[in-house]
């Protein structure tokens, strides 16, 4: 059996370019060093599944320092190109369905993904992975008509976005099972949530999200010192 397709979609961590949601809230400098700390983290969680063959789709370079840094081989490494996110997920997953049968979709704002689901979740012909703000943190589609649809007309970065995909896949006829809910990092109001859950995980885990741990440990101190 080939090795499945896990694309992880990524931005580069670069202040004032990305978590501007969270960077309202702690800071541009606070957003990019705990995005970079959910990468870090994404970059040891997924690139070490077995069966699966790890792409990361970067905006804007893939070969920018942090991502050369944080994802070596077996990472294969590729840019995601210019428009929507819509249209950016079908390019990257359908280069890996001309040659897979499967192909599996990640966001990089879910550090808490439970380890003993993704094997589960990895081996459905067609899954989707829900988030409690009305998105989805992944998914999972087969070579199969009307796949593409998936990624059409979603009003993307809405609280809509989960059921437009529900209601895609519906009418594309393809039994797109949910997995439990999940939650995402956002806005700064998202991260007590995420301090309470790594609190109570194993520090020796070997899917432990350690760069999260630490960052979130600095941003403590820093306000403290403040």
């Amino acid at each position: 059996m080939s090795a499945l397709p896990l694309l992880l979609f990524a931005k580069l961590p670069e202040p004032g370019k990305v978590k501007t949601r969270l960077a309202r809230g702690i800071g541009a400098e606070a957003a990019a060093m705990l995005a970079a700390a959910f990468l870090a983290d994404a970059a040891r969680l997924l690139g070490g599944l077995a069966g699966t063959a790890p792409v990361l789709c970067a905006d804007p370079d893939p070969d920018a320092d942090f991502f050369r840094q944080h994802f070596p081989s077996p990472w294969r490494r590729q840019a995601q190109g210019p428009g929507d996110l819509g249209e950016r997920l079908e390019r990257a997953i359908a280069g890996e369905l001309a040659r897979s049968p499967r192909a599996a979709a990640f966001g990089s704002d879910h550090p808490l993904l439970p380890p003993s689901e993704l094997a589960p979740f990895l081996a459905e012909e067609n899954a989707i992975w829900p988030t409690d703000d009305g998105g989805y943190a992944a998914l999972v589609v087969s070579r199969r008509p009307g796949w593409e649809t998936l990624f059409a007309g979603i009003p993307w970065s809405t609280p809509q976005v989960l059921a437009a995909t529900g209601e895609r896949a519906r009418l594309a006829g393809i039994p797109l099972r949910a997995y439990p809910v999940t939650f995402d990092i956002d806005v700064a109001e998202d991260l007590p949530r995420l301090e309470v859950e790594i609190e109570g995980l194993a520090p020796d885990a070997p899917a432990y999200p350690r760069s999260t741990a630490e960052a979130l440990a600095r941003l403590r101190s820093e306000r403290a010192a403040r």
